[in-house]
């Protein structure tokens, strides 16, 4: 595999006659992955508002549907009398949705 030098597109010749080059457009590329990594990165509405347990997802531990953010981690910021913009701000996954079921559920489920 060869690539083009960045600054003056010059591709060095191969050391073997049946060595060819073959084009690939990184920054095409690049923005593909980006994108795709957008659209994976978007819950669904269905998801929102949700607390689900999975046995391979933190540990079973409830967390907000679509994300991996546990529900006594929201607690213990809400607790802390932390902001709810400010959650928002630092998990931009979560909606207020989300931290309005995962306070209830917490409440909810109190030991």
């Amino acid at each position: 595999m060869f690539f083009s030098d960045p600054i003056d597109r010059v591709v060095p010749a191969g050391t073997h006659p049946e060595q060819t080059v073959a084009p690939l457009d990184l920054q095409a590329i690049e923005a593909e992955i980006a994108q795709q990594a957008e659209r994976l990165a978007r819950r669904s509405p269905e998801h929102q508002g949700r607390i689900v347990r999975h046995r391979r997802v933190a540990h079973a531990q409830p967390v907000v549907e679509g994300t991996r953010i546990p529900v006594r981690l929201i607690q213990r910021l809400l607790d802390e009398a932390l902001a709810l913009n400010a959650i928002l701000e630092a998990f931009p996954s979560l909606t207020r949705k989300d931290i309005d079921v995962a306070r209830n559920w917490a409440s909810s489920h109190a030991a």
